[in-house]
């Protein structure tokens, strides 16, 4: 069973037209059903539709709708019942009077028994493909509902079902799908039962063997078996008329065969066509051709079976013709007499009206839709300033040129034919044609070859003759330069131009006028600097000139040029000019080089009038008026605004007023353009000049020296140039604060040069660090230190504009800090975190101005490059243990002072002692500053709970930060001797400061010591031996 069910209870109760003119309203569809009615039979050339109820419950279809397209909706309840109810039960028919079948209205363009039915729940939008129910379209493709049927799944696009045109038949569905071939026609219509099996209708045999197409003024004329039966041609005649018969038979065959199938062609070579005896009253053009079943008398209008008539009336066998009833007395068919043209039959009927010129024959197959032919040949292409004239067909034929002429005006006309060219002279469509004319911008006098003797300007006339004051002889026009060419006025009578138009040139000789194939006007005309001669115009791509100040050397001699144009442009005669008395004509001033720049070319001249780092540029095309807009190609303004000529280039669009390049005064600098206005924001200095070569992105120029190393606890300080220029750091000053400042030309140089390069350092012996005079509060190991590019007469270092970098250590508040916070090099509070070691050095991490951008570091590195920081650390360790008696040495190898009060030695349970509550026997100090030694009486050595396991001369001391024993985290250091299995063993193994095992093996001395070597955590790093108590380990 085909068709979709449709859930009726959905559909919405609005109603829209079928289109423009569909705008009634129908009654609410039936709910809660799910539908399946089909189209079952359709009486195509009557009136009668048959619907099936194909589902399983009765439906009622009274407010369904049959539709063909606008116009011929009707509703189910308002049609007349031939048989059945609208009510139809399941398997039941309802049969339906529908008046809309084959009424021009309904039929696929106009055309007898065609038609596509759809079947509609309602009448809310016909082309809704949610509410088509089921569709049916025969005799053609393409009705107005067509494509509704293929979006609701109910029909393939372009089908349709067979049909040959009987009134007495109809067509049926097999119940089976969606398609046309689930469709046929049948002479046995059963409107109101079941649909048997389709008897297909008998065709009557039809014999129809016509003229389809005649080559008029050629020789190939077309036969077309336009019947249902095969007919052998051989002995059929064509006849223009006495003497020109000729037997199929007896033709050259081009294609097909003379025994011609249905809808088969043959292209026959007939050579009668167009010659004397086959035209009509010898009028080329012409003739009336009759294709004859026999030679027995071609005066008998029952042999003739087809004719046509062509570019007049009256031939020999018309009158047969007419009373054969194969054409109408005095018609013909037009033709233009154009070679390479056909006439073509439109398959419908034997008037002149059925035929029709083309111009593009289609011999062996079907005829397409005529193209008229049109013989059109236009002005494409002039080279203004040159010789070439580009010619174009934009017609459909073919057209022969050899006796057009050009003219400029007289004494400038030329036969093309006598001309230089390239192409052919007979221009096929599409075509061109490239001629040499060599009386382009020729003064002829009395505006003829230019005009008022104006070079670069013109007016050219392509004749079809040379009657030269003839407005009909005029093919096409053109005008440039300027109006009021010789040739204006005719051409303007001609209607091929407007009066007082013309194209605009610039007067290039590597440029040309292109046509754009649209119109007569200057308009549809442009110049271009891409010459497309011999080929299709593109996109005029329109002539600029463009000559721009590109890079200027502000401190030297040096000015860059550039074409930034896309036509060669001659600067010899342009000027530079910075103001009176500094002009320079740039053909004077390019050494040699090359005036005539190319389009992206450069052009370099020495300009000797730069001076002070200041000034104002302009590009002059000439000297005529240095003030005078007009004359000014651009220009350029740079360190300070108010130049001579800036008022001009404001006046000339090229610069805005008060505008100006910074700059910082530098000889190896240059100022670049970028290529993209007019204002100081698209030029840039830069440190990477490129005189002669494409500008790349600006460097800016950055003088940046800086602060990166201070030996916080000595007196060594390192500059680092991080700009990108050479800087020269004799005049700067190191300050701390009164009295400390001393300049970098007076200090002793460890390393580098005054002169520093980019990347370069200078280390210099500043004596002031740590001082008094240079400490915060006069506390040791703080400062807060200034660079400063000069010291204003001893008065400046107060001027947050003289320093250019600072860094502060150990405090906050140095005297210089507030004057660093205001020049933005530091923030006021912060200070870097520093130790007490004198080895030690605070360095630069090379990216900001805060204390976290310094830290102090284990590794100094003045003169080379700063690494990663090795930050101090606090750190004591065990370091010597009387292992049978009482003493044990701690020392502090880290970078801190410690205090040890709290600390606590422990070897067990009830073995912990507070450092703080030990008798010190070295005259160390709880305190322990880096380096320091402590020794202490420990009592828990060798004895209780001190040993492992109970054995003599074993042990696992441990130094502890607090009285966490347990706590791998309050674990400083460890070592174990005798035996392993100490109760602290395991601690020291998390704690990473001993592996569990590990052991010292020991004498049975009473009086060494185990001493440590200062390396690791292992057994490995003690030493039995001499005791070396309160001072360095051997």
């Amino acid at each position: 069973m085909k068709k979709k069910f449709i859930i009726l209870s959905l559909l919405a109760t609005i109603f829209m037209a079928c289109s423009s003119d569909d705008d009634g309203a129908g009654a609410p569809p039936p709910t809660g059903q799910d539908v399946n009615v089909v189209l079952n039979e359709i009486e195509y050339l009557g009136d009668q539709v048959e619907l099936l109820n194909a589902g399983t419950e009765a439906v009622d279809v009274s407010s369904f709708f049959l539709c063909l397209g606008p116009g011929t909706y009707r509703q189910i309840s308002a049609l007349p019942v031939v048989s059945g109810t609208t009510t139809i039960q399941p398997g039941g028919f309802l049969v339906v009077t529908y008046d809309q079948i084959n009424a021009t209205a309904g039929q696929i363009n106009g055309a007898n028994a065609t038609g596509g039915l759809g079947l509609y729940v309602d009448n809310s939008d016909f082309a809704d493909s949610d509410t088509l129910l089921d569709f049916v379209q025969w005799g053609a493709a393409g009705s107005v509902r067509e494509n509704t049927a293929v979006a609701a799944g109910q029909w393939t696009a372009g089908q349709f079902v067979q049909v040959v045109g009987d009134a007495d038949n109809s067509i049926i569905y097999d119940g089976t799908g969606n398609t046309a071939a689930d469709f046929a026609e049948t002479t046995a219509p059963s409107f109101g039962a079941a649909n048997g099996d389709p008897v297909a209708p008998v065709e009557e045999e039809i014999i129809a063997i016509v003229l389809n197409e005649i080559e008029y003024l050629g020789d190939q004329v077309e036969i077309l078996n336009a019947g249902n039966v095969a007919v052998d041609i051989s002995d059929y005649f064509l006849c223009l008329g006495p003497q020109t018969y000729r037997q199929i038979s007896a033709l050259p065959v081009v294609s097909g065969e003379a025994n011609l199938q249905p809808g088969e062609f043959l292209v026959v070579t007939y050579d009668q066509l167009n010659v004397a005896v086959g035209q009509i009253n010898n009028v080329s053009g012409t003739g009336g051709l009759g294709l004859y079943i026999d030679n027995s008398d071609f005066t008998n209008a029952e042999t003739l079976a087809d004719f046509v008539q062509w570019g007049a009336a009256g031939s020999v066998r018309e009158a047969v013709a007419v009373e054969a009833g194969q054409w109408t007395a005095n018609e013909f068919v037009e033709v233009s007499n154009t070679d390479n043209t056909s006439i073509i039959f439109d398959g419908e009927g034997d008037a002149a009206a059925d035929w029709a010129e083309t111009a593009t024959p289609s011999f062996g197959a079907a005829n397409g839709a005529p193209v008229v032919p049109e013989a059109s040949v236009v002005l494409n292409e002039v080279e203004y300033l040159g010789n070439q004239v580009e010619l174009f067909n934009n017609g459909n034929v073919s057209v022969d040129v050899s006796d057009y002429f050009l003219c400029l005006g007289p004494q400038t006309y030329r036969q093309i034919s006598a001309l230089t060219t390239t192409g052919n002279l007979n221009l096929a469509p599409g075509e061109f044609l490239t001629i040499e004319y060599d009386l382009i911008n020729v003064d002829q006098g009395n505006n003829s070859g230019v005009i008022n003797g104006e070079l670069g300007t013109g007016g050219l006339v392509l004749y079809v003759d040379n009657q030269f004051g003839n407005a009909d002889s005029i093919l096409d026009f053109v005008q440039w330069g300027a109006a009021g060419s010789f040739r204006e006025g005719l051409a303007v009578q001609a209607g091929e131009w407007t009066a007082g138009e013309f194209v605009e040139v610039i007067g290039s000789d590597a440029t040309s006028i292109i046509f754009d194939g649209e119109g007569n006007a200057a308009a549809d005309w442009a110049e271009t600097v891409t010459p497309s001669f011999g080929a299709a115009n593109g996109a005029p791509v329109a002539p600029v000139i463009d000559v721009v100040l590109n890079e200027v050397e502000y401190l030297g001699d040096q000015v860059e040029l550039f074409n930034a144009g896309n036509v060669s442009v001659d600067v010899s005669d342009y000027f530079l000019c910075l103001g009176p008395g500094t002009y320079r004509n740039i053909g004077g001033i390019v050494n040699g080089s090359t005036t005539v720049l190319a389009p992206g070319e450069f052009l370099v001249a020495t300009y000797d009038q730069f001076v002070n780092g200041t000034g104002g540029l302009g590009l002059y095309i000439n000297n005529s008026d240095f003030s005078d807009p007009d004359t000014l190609a651009d220009f350029v303004q740079w360190g300070a605004a108010g130049s001579v000529r800036e008022v001009t280039a404001v006046a000339a669009g090229q610069w805005t007023a008060g505008e100006f390049v910074e700059v910082i005064g530098s000889d190896v600098t240059s100022i670049i353009f970028d290529g993209l206005g007019n204002a100081a924001a698209d030029w840039a200095e830069t440190i990477t000049p490129s005189f002669g070569a494409a500008n790349g992105a600006p460097v800016a120029p950055v003088i940046d020296v800086v602060l990166n190393e201070v030996e916080f606890l000595g007196d060594q300080v390192e500059l680092l140039n991080n700009g990108n220029l050479p800087v020269n750091v004799s005049d700067y000053f190191l300050c701390l604060g009164p009295a400390t400042y001393r300049q970098i030309a007076g200090l002793p140089l460890v390393n580098g040069t005054l002169t520093l390069a980019p990347g370069e350092f200078l280390t210099v012996t500043y004596d002031q660090i740590n001082t008094s005079a240079g400490q915060i509060n006069s506390t040791p190991g703080t400062g807060g230190l200034g660079l400063y590019n000069d010291n204003v007469v001893n008065t400046g270092f107060g001027d947050a504009n003289n320093l250019i970098d600072f860094v502060q250590w150990g405090a906050a508040g140095s005297i210089r800090e507030v004057t660093a916070a205001a020049a933005g090099q530091w923030t006021v509070g912060e200070f870097v975190n520093v130790s007490a070691n004198a080895d030690n050095s605070i360095i630069f991490d090379g990216a900001g101005n805060a204390a976290a951008d310094w830290a102090e570091t284990t590794t100094p590195s003045f003169g080379g490059v700063n690494g990663t920081p090795v930050a101090p650390v606090a750190s004591v360790v065990i370091n010597e243990v009387e292992f049978r008696g009482d003493q044990v040495e701690l020392y502090n190898n880290g970078d801190f002072e410690v205090n040890l009060a709290g600390y606590f030695l422990c070897m067990a349970p009830g073995t912990y002692r507070q450092i703080g509550n030990l008798a010190i026997t070295n005259g160390g100090n709880i305190v322990l500053q880096p380096g320091e030694f402590l020794v202490v009486t420990y009592d828990q050595i060798n004895v209780g709970n001190g040993l492992i396991g109970g054995q003599e001369g074993t042990g696992g001391l441990g130094l502890y930060s607090n009285g966490s024993f347990t706590n791998p985290n309050s674990l400083m250091d460890y070592v174990q001797w005798g035996a392993a299995g100490s109760v602290r063993e395991g601690v020291a193994n998390s704690a990473g400061e001993w592996t569990t095992g590990d052991i010292v093996n020991i004498s049975g001395s009473t009086t060494n010591t185990l001493s440590f070597d200062g390396q690791g955590n292992a057994s490995a790093d003690w030493t039995e031996g001499t005791s070396t108590l309160g001072l360095p380990n051997n």
